[in-house]
């Protein structure tokens, strides 16, 4: 997957956001405790990925939140509680918490920045939110902007060059601009393609500003790898409902075997969410997300090359509901007191019709 294989290995092949990247640098070297740093700005311009790579690069221990730990209640504590404790390794710590947007108690997060050993960095779109004022104002904000263009263009020019990926170059600056700014967005676009023409990059059409369930289902059905895998999972606005997404597209990328595969483990996840819903046990989540995400993306011998167009689920319309308010008003009913397959049955009787005021276009759509 082009988007692992091209990763930045250290800040100095970070693409864009130069000064953003050395701005954070200084904040880490003159932090104090009781301060944090909220990087934010849009999808796809390296937040995360700038944080990972300066951690590496000072030699913090990255402690890092995951997507799939956002509904468990107990979380922030955990947090807390790393956060105060020394490393068994004795290196300093670096807490990373990703999409603030999604995390629900923000006290906790509060009382993490005012009682943590170590630097507090957190990733949003958008810093300022009326959600996320009380820690803004605890917070150091730096703003990522989108990439240009041409440092995206020039990028896929030297991929394209290793990979002897065949490109016409108004064909690479057509799928940079597309890509909005988005570095992942343009690779992901890439992957599928077996040669860069104008023509061809037509079709992928220009990319919304947020994240959306397409850039997610093709991030699963391309890797072939737990991490490409997890940061679709990290990416994903909607996990619950990716699931019936990538039920609907899988036959598109894969083989039978692939298929079966796919299935078995999206049918591990069903089980799963059951379990969190008779329960009522929300940390149970992260199970479910990992058989749909994670095992979905490894039961596949090898992405399929080329272009694939996914569509969005397919649902079952929902029945008027008008039928059975006139069946609840003659009845002196509730409607979920009301069985349909009862009406259906003595809605057959003339009278019935006739008494209820039911028409051929109601009985029809019973």
């Amino acid at each position: 997957m082009l988007l692992e294989k091209y990763r930045p290995k250290n800040p100095a092949e970070f693409i864009g956001n130069a000064a953003a990247l050395d701005e954070m640098r200084r904040w880490l070297a003159g932090w104090h405790r009781g301060h944090a740093l909220i990087v934010h700005g849009p999808a796809g311009t390296g937040k995360t990925l700038a944080v990972r790579l300066l951690a590496c690069e000072l030699g913090y221990e990255l402690l890092e939140t995951g997507a799939d730990e956002k509904r468990d209640t107990e979380y922030a504590r955990r947090i807390i509680s790393a956060s105060m404790q020394r490393s068994f390794s004795r290196r300093k710590k670096l807490i990373l918490m990703d999409d603030m947007e999604q995390i629900e108690s923000k006290k906790h997060i509060a009382e993490l920045i005012e009682r943590s050993l170590y630097p507090v960095v957190m990733t949003a779109e958008n810093a300022y939110e009326a959600g996320l004022a009380p820690v803004r104002r605890m917070s150091h904000v730096i703003k990522f902007s989108k990439i240009r263009y041409d440092s995206i263009s020039k990028f896929l020019a030297r991929i394209c060059a290793k990979e002897g990926i065949a490109y016409e170059a108004r064909g690479l600056d057509q799928l940079a601009r597309m890509a909005n700014g988005d570095m992942r967005a343009a690779l992901l676009d890439l992957e599928q393609m077996e040669s860069v023409a104008a023509e061809a990059v037509a079709g992928t059409g220009y990319r919304d500003d947020s994240s959306d369930m397409f850039s997610t289902v093709r991030m699963v059905l391309k890797s072939s790898s737990m991490e490409g895998a997890s940061l679709a999972l990290q990416k994903c606005d909607d996990p619950e409902n990716a699931g019936r997404w990538l039920e609907e597209n899988i036959p598109e990328e894969y083989d039978r075997h692939g298929i079966a595969g796919a299935f078995n483990f999206m049918s591990k996840s069903d089980i799963m969410n059951s379990r969190v819903i008779r329960r009522q046990s929300w940390s149970l989540a992260k199970y479910s997300y990992a058989f749909t995400f994670h095992g979905t993306a490894l039961s596949k011998s090898a992405p399929r090359a080329g272009f694939a167009r996914y569509r969005p689920p397919r649902f079952f319309p929902r029945k008027s509901d008008e039928p059975l308010e006139k069946f609840a008003a003659a009845m002196h009913a509730s409607k979920r007191k009301i069985d349909r397959n009862f009406i259906r049955s003595i809605a057959k009787s003339r009278k019935v019709q006739n008494d209820v005021g039911l028409t051929k276009e109601d009985i029809r759509r019973l």
